[in-house]
């Protein structure tokens, strides 16, 4: 199959399955018109029948829903459309494997033959078959084609009845002749000749029929959902490509078969017939083509005979004595298991390479034609023993099936094997009540016959529910061992015995004991008898020779341990973390329990023998990051690496996203074996993603680039024991001999919102009197509401650019209890608190490629803005070491996927960085030139000019340069900025942006506006002529941009004025993208854009729509209907021409004057009521409001409550109008004010239930005043003494609800619930000593509260001996009254007085206290808080 038709049969296949679902749905409705009762649909007898049998198929599915304790969210509709999936599925799946039973086989000859789906109605058989049957072609839609095809089906049901014979409730569905035209046209098309003599196309229909379901799944988890139960074989589908199953296959089979060789003294044949040496003299030949540019790096290697297809990607490896002693006798006891077998991709090309092994086998036992080893005798042994399945997808393991059954029919026409070891796992035995008559007699037998308790059977019977959906993981095995040792000494048979007639059998039966091993078999035997009457034998869809044993029993006894000499897998890829049930992974495979591949990595190692071999192509992740450090460890100590190729990116066509690896494991240990790898991309490569990027990989895999010899064990040196095979002797001494970044200054993460919305803004969003840019010396806790935040920033280098703002008011208060709220505490996502606004150098977490940028101002760094903290006289030699090239390739061997972790960047050696100071001190120039001229910049004054490209360049040049080179003298080239950079400066001085002088950006607050426009509004008329300038470009502030459009306009290469491309370009090729879709300028705007008005966000309050309105709206409404009357008037002149021409322009001028009538009409609404809904399934408003813009809720909510007027321009604010209606999920935005104003009884109900949001909206006194007062005293420790959280009397929606504000709130908290507030002082108290090496002393606590003291004296006295006894020294309580207070207590029990100082005498600090103050924290300096 060629790549092209490939990609035609995905295109085809996607677009089938749409219209079938499609037209199905509608002709099953049709049909039996579904929509209305029974009685009322006016069906016949057989129609009705058939409608009844379709329902009551729909009631049983849920019944069985509410009997198996699911969610139950599945309807009838829902089941409906399953079976018309099903119905759909089955069709098209008849079609395709009969349209590869018509194409010529490897004999040249079809396996069907006359063809009836190739040519369609023009095939042979269906010429035949009009001529002989006219009668049954006329009258029938389908031509009798339908017909045909039905003969067809029953004909192939004797050989293949699953595929072929009876459907169940998908015969019901009925299939419209024009969709079954339609198939099997798409199925004729020439762009897919290539696919039907490919084995693999069975597999590829079977995917990309399956991919809508998979990607939407991946949709539900971008959207914060899990993948269910149910959902993952649907989740982690992924057909294998043939590449892959070749090296696997090669890798494992090849080296198993040259053992056995070696074992029996014969001599391979590759090896005797010159195929090995052949194959190495082309492959260094091809290797030296391709680096002279003599052929393509697209191009495979040419291979000349089947034997070098056979070989060509064995990696050659010496054969360890281990090996040779355990190989097998014949490659007739060859045991094969795939345990993710989806449709037998590995077990069909395997079965074309045990075909020849056992005819060459043949050959050297010199019992070639015997009849054992005729191609009949062959297929039948391969396919009854050496080739096993499990899947999780029936229709996958039915798929598998017909794919074998084609191949041996290829191979063997009169083949009929005895069994198929294929089974999937959904036993369907979660719906089986704990009372079952069968089980319950069950758990009789066990008891009888081993003594085990009946009870136990059920739990044994429950673990097997677990097939369902963990299939090949499901340990039958263990779960039998455990219950065995729990019940080891009570183990025995009981002895029959003959009953009293009169006092009936003895109620304590005679036991004879039994053994282990024989427990083990009975309770086997009883398990698999069990299964064998709750699960059929049918159900590959096979007839085969003998009797197909119960799947449950065949499931059983397929995971088997220690059973196989290779397990071959493309296991499921899918992090545990992202599913809802991960208990049983968890517990079982504890060493691969981050991703489900791990754990069948694992699981394969326990499923073959020793010395047995596991083949897998998965994620890579296994072999380099820290959560597997542990799984590393066991394979590579336990077991041997025998080959492995790590692929990076880009090795799946379909989904290039995942960086795999293929790899061969040994199970057991081999001492003093190298291990063989290929290097098939460069390692140093940037990210490609590209299809020319697979063929390049491809055709170096096959020619074998990079290959190379490692011994494992050396690489133990290098923390963690990743598998970074390719790096030389040389290089791993160096790196062991070399400090490590973490010995100097360990990577921190920082502040993770959890709700980036929410929390982030980028910096010109919000107000500049409102943030805090971090410039000179370090202020712990500032006090405005928005900080510099570091995200991950891929590709931004050197120097951050201060771009996103974190809302920090109140030292974080709002985020911090919002994490609070989903964890119970905020320090999971809040962390290293103590490096805030501390200058360090920061790097991608995310991203193709490694880069680091010093923080250029004081900022808050966040979990993917990872950071180091080396001190601020080392960041340039840090920030120089982060950038180089050799950081960055030992980084991306360390973790070659797209996200770092901050064990990867720990690991980094400190290479030495000569002039690293001088380096970085020219980028720091250049840079701070770029921001000043960059307008979105924080540091902008006018534009200019970049030197920043090109000292980016120079600086990587520098320090990548080897170590004897001089550092080259920077020479500053410059890049020139765009004409637009100044007609959008000069807009921006026009709306009082930016100052006119290039001192930068303005705060509207404080600057001088009187030579500004008016209220910050341009207001633009289309309807005048150009030079009329009755609009605000006739406005003394429109100056700047008539001078910069004099000088620059021309150089924008349009024929518009300066009116015309500020209405119609200006926002959607300059301003939009400028600001990254968060523009601060916006143009309101009519709907054919005849007037436009553009209004700055910073400028923007509740009266700009109405000033809008007033000052232009309205007089230029009074204008157009002066010109109507004049237009009138002339219209009725006498002079023919000139009234035509009145005529028409009147028709114009009234077009422009609706235009202009409905944009006032909606300026009206959405600045007097609000926005109306976006479609039927938006929400309406609660109540009418006026717009009333808040910076701090940003750009996306604040533009959305004017999405009508922003439509014509800016489509994205209609989508956030209906997001923010809505406020579902992710999406739920009632922490805006916004919300407030429109939805305020859904906002205050949520506000009583989420803290944050009370924070947010000014009620967390009224709401949670006990939250309110812990983090009032908390606050007073980490912001100031004399805090306090201060709320404006709450209004709900702008409504006065008589509230006070913080004050009475507070009041009556601490009057009426006086424990609660003590048990906060304590607790406050106890937090603020601290703990392990940061613990400290606290002579004092000063609350600002009065009333406390007085009336809990005694109380706050206990208290601080609590204290006291806590930290070893004295604390006190203090408050305005407590002197008074205390006084008063102290006179009452002076005996207390004299105890509290003999206490305080005889305590002792804790020995913590004596060490360093300034360490860290355990929390913020353990590796698993930092990762």
């Amino acid at each position: 199959m060629t790549s092209d038709a490939k990609r035609a049969l995905s295109s085809t296949i996607r677009s089938l399955r749409a219209r079938l679902l499609e037209n199905l749905h509608a002709a099953t409705e049709t049909a039996y018109r579904l929509s209305v009762h029974a009685r009322d649909a006016g069906l016949d007898e057989a129609a009705r029948a058939r409608r009844n049998r379709l329902e009551a198929w729909v009631a049983e599915q849920l019944r069985a829903q509410g009997a198996a304790k699911t969610n139950g969210d599945r309807s009838a509709d829902d089941f409906r459309r399953e079976a018309e999936k099903q119905a759909a599925y089955t069709l098209l799946n008849r079609l395709v494997m009969l349209r590869l039973m018509e194409a010529p086989g490897p004999s040249g000859e079809p396996l069907r033959a006359p063809a009836v789906v190739t040519g369609g109605w023009e095939s042979r058989a269906y010429r035949d078959f009009r001529q002989l049957a006219p009668e049954l072609v006329r009258g029938d839609e389908t031509e009798g084609y339908a017909f045909l095809l039905r003969l067809t089906f029953e004909d192939l049901a004797t050989e293949l009845p699953g595929l072929y014979g009876p459907a169940g409730v998908a015969d019901l569905v009925p299939i419209p002749a024009a969709t079954l035209r339609h198939i099997i046209d798409a199925l004729n098309t020439e762009a897919l000749e290539t696919c039907w003599t490919d084995d693999m196309t069975l597999g590829w229909v079977y995917q990309y029929w399956n991919d809508p379901e998979r990607e939407a799944l991946d949709d539900k988890l971008n959207g914060g959902g899990k993948v269910e139960p149910h959902e993952i074989a649907s989740k982690t589908q992924m057909f294998t490509e043939r590449y892959m199953v070749d090296w696997l296959l090669q890798n494992s089979l090849g080296p198993m078969w040259l053992a056995m060789c070696q074992k029996h003294g014969w001599t391979p044949e590759v090896q005797a017939d010159g195929t090995f040496d052949r194959l190495e003299e082309r492959r260094a030949e091809w290797r030296a083509k391709r680096a002279s540019g003599e052929v393509p790096l697209t191009d495979l290697m040419p291979l000349q005979s089947d034997a070098e297809r056979r070989w060509v990607y064995y990696v050659p490896q010496p054969v360890p004595d281990h090996a040779v002693a355990q190989a097998s006798e014949t490659v007739r006891e060859l045991k094969l298991l795939d345990p993710a077998v989806g449709s037998g991709h590995f077990l069909v090309v395997a079965f074309d390479l045990l075909v020849a092994l056992y005819r060459e086998e043949a050959r050297h036992r010199g019992e070639a034609g015997e009849g054992r080893w005729s191609d009949r005798a062959i297929v039948e042994r391969i396919l009854s023993h050496n080739l096993h399945g499990i899947d999780l997808d029936p229709r996958a393991a039915q798929i598998a099936a017909a794919a074998l059954w084609l191949k041996a029919r290829q191979v063997a026409p009169d083949a009929r094997p005895e069994r198929l070891n294929l089974v999937a796992s959904n036993l369907r035995l979660a719906s089986l009540a704990d009372d079952d008559p069968a089980l319950v007699e069950l758990g009789r037998e066990v008891e009888r016959e081993t003594g085990i308790p009946g009870g136990l059977t059920d739990t044994l019977i429950h673990a097997l529910r677990g097939a369902d959906h963990l299939g090949s993981l499901l340990k039958v095995d263990a779960a039998v061992d455990e219950a065995l040792e729990r019940h080891e000494a009570a183990l025995g048979r009981a002895i029959a015995e003959q009953g009293d007639l009169f006092t009936g059998f003895k109620l304590q039966r005679q036991r004879v004991a039994i053994g282990r091993d024989e427990a083990k078999a009975t309770l086997l035997d009883l398990i698999e008898g069990f299964l064998a009457k709750h699960t059929g034998g049918d159900d590959l869809g096979l007839r085969l020779r003998g009797e197909q044993l119960a799947a449950g029993v065949r499931f059983v006894r397929l995971v088997r341990e220690g059973a196989y000499d290779l397990v071959v897998a493309n296991p499921p890829y899918q992090g545990t973390s992202k599913m809802t049930d991960t208990k049983y992974v968890e517990k079982t495979y504890p060493l691969g329990k981050a991703d489900l591949y791990a754990a069948f990595l694992l699981r394969g190692l326990e499923l073959v023998r020793d010395g047995g071999i596991v083949a897998q192509v998965s994620m890579n992740g296994w072999m380099f990051l820290k959560q597997y450090t542990g799984l590393r460890k066991a394979v590579l100590t336990e077991h041997s690496v025998r080959s492995m190729v790590d692929l990076l990116w880009g090795a799946f066509e379909q989904m290039r996203d995942y960086t795999v690896a293929m790899y061969c494991l040994m199970r057991g240990k081999v001492e003093g074996t190298q291990s063989g790898g290929l290097i098939p991309t460069p390692r140093d490569e940037q990210r490609d993603r590209s299809i020319s990027a697979l063929h390049r990989k491809r055709a170096a895999i096959l020619c074998h680039e990079g290959r190379r010899t490692f011994d494992p064990a050396a690489l133990k040196v290098v923390p963690e024991w990743p598998l970074v095979y390719w790096w030389e002797s040389d290089f791993i001494r160096q790196y062991a001999s070399l400090a490590k970044l973490a010995d100097a200054a360990p990577v921190r993460n920082g502040l993770s919102t959890q709700n980036n919305t929410r929390f982030l803004r980028l910096a010109w969003e919000v107000s500049p009197s409102h943030l805090y840019l971090g410039m000179g010396s370090l202020d712990p806790s500032p006090r405005a509401n928005w900080a510099l935040y570091i995200k991950g920033a891929e590709g931004r280098a050197w120097l951050e650019d201060a771009r996103d703002v974190v809302r920090f008011s109140r030292f974080g208060m709002e985020v911090k209890v919002f994490n609070e709220e989903l964890y119970g505490s905020y320090s999971r996502s809040v962390k290293n608190e103590v490096h805030y606004f501390e200058k360090g150098v920061a790097f991608a977490l995310i991203g193709s490629g490694f880069t680091a940028r010093a923080h250029r101002y004081r900022s808050i760094f966040g979990h993917m803005g990872a950071s180091v903290f080396p001190g601020e006289q080392n960041l340039a030699s840090v920030v120089c070491l982060l950038n180089s090239s050799l950081a960055r390739s030992v980084l991306s061997s360390l973790n070659p996927g797209v996200h770092f972790l901050v064990g990867d960047v720990n690991r980094l050696p400190l290479f030495p960085m000569d002039d690293a100071d001088a380096i970085f001190a020219q980028v720091e120039a250049a840079f701070a030139t770029h921001e000043s001229h960059r307008e979105p910049s924080v540091e902008f004054k006018y534009p200019g000019p970049s030197p920043w490209r090109h000292a980016q360049d120079w600086a990587q040049t520098a320090v990548d340069r080897p170590e004897s080179e001089p550092l080259l003298d920077y020479i500053e080239q410059l890049d020139r900025e765009s004409p637009a950079d100044h007609l959008s400066f000069a807009f921006g001085v026009a709306l009082g942006r930016f100052d006119p002088e290039g001192k930068g950006v303005l705060d509207p607050t404080t600057a001088d506006v009187s030579q500004i426009l008016p209220h910050g509004v341009l207001f633009l008329d289309r309807s005048l002529d150009t030079e009329d300038r009755r609009d605000s470009l006739g406005h003394p502030a429109a100056a700047p941009l008539h001078t910069a459009w004099s000088e620059y306009g021309p150089a924008l290469g349009t024929k518009r004025g300066l009116r015309d491309w500020l209405a119609l370009d200006f926002f959607k090729d300059v301003h939009k993208g400028m600001y990254e879709n968060r523009p601060i300028h916006w143009p309101l705007s009519s709907s054919d854009k005849t007037f436009v008005a553009w209004v700055n966000i910073h400028r923007m309050n509740e009266q700009t729509l109405r000033v809008l309105l007033a000052d232009h709206l309205v007089p230029t409404l009074a204008r157009l209907d002066g010109e109507l009357s004049d237009l009138r008037s002339a219209r009725d002149s006498a002079d023919k021409k000139a009234s035509r021409a009145a005529e028409r322009q009147y028709d114009r001028v009234l077009k422009t004057r609706d235009e202009l009538q409905a944009f006032i009409a909606g300026v009206e609404q959405c600045a007097d009521r609000g926005a109306p809904p976006t479609d039927n399934k938006c929400l309406q408003r609660e109540q009418d409001a006026r717009y009333e813009p808040s910076l701090d809720d940003g750009v996306m909510i604040n533009s959305a409550g004017l999405w009508p007027l922003l439509d014509p321009q800016w489509k994205d604010p209609k989508k956030w109008w209906k997001e923010l209606a809505t406020a579902q999920g992710r999406k739920d935005y009632d922490w805006s004010h916004l919300a407030m104003r429109y939805w305020s009884t859904r906002v205050d109900r949520k506000c009583q239930q989420d803290p944050s949001l009370a924070v947010a909206h000014g009620c967390f006194w009224r709401y949670h005043p006990e939250r309110a007062w812990s983090w009032e005293l908390r606050l007073q420790d980490e912001v100031g003494p004399e805090f306090k959280i201060e709320e404006a009397p709450y209004q709900l929606g702008g409504r006065d609800l008589g509230d006070g504000g913080d004050r009475p709130h507070r009041d009556s908290f601490l009057r009426d619930h006086p424990i609660k507030a003590l048990v906060a002082i304590e607790k406050e108290a106890a937090r603020r000593m601290g703990r392990g090496k940061s613990r400290k002393l606290v002579p004092e606590m000063r609350i600002l509260e009065t009333g406390l003291w007085p009336a809990h004296a005694e109380a706050l006295w206990n208290m601080e001996l609590r204290l006291a006894e806590k930290q070893g020294a004295e604390l006190r309580i203090l408050a305005p009254d407590e002197p008074e207070a205390r006084a008063a207590f102290e006179s009452c029990y002076p005996q207390r007085v004299s105890a509290r100082k003999d206490f305080l005498a005889n305590l002792v600090p804790p020995v913590e206290l004596f060490e360093d103050e300034d360490a860290y924290d355990d929390a913020e300096t353990s590796e698993e808080n930092d990762t």
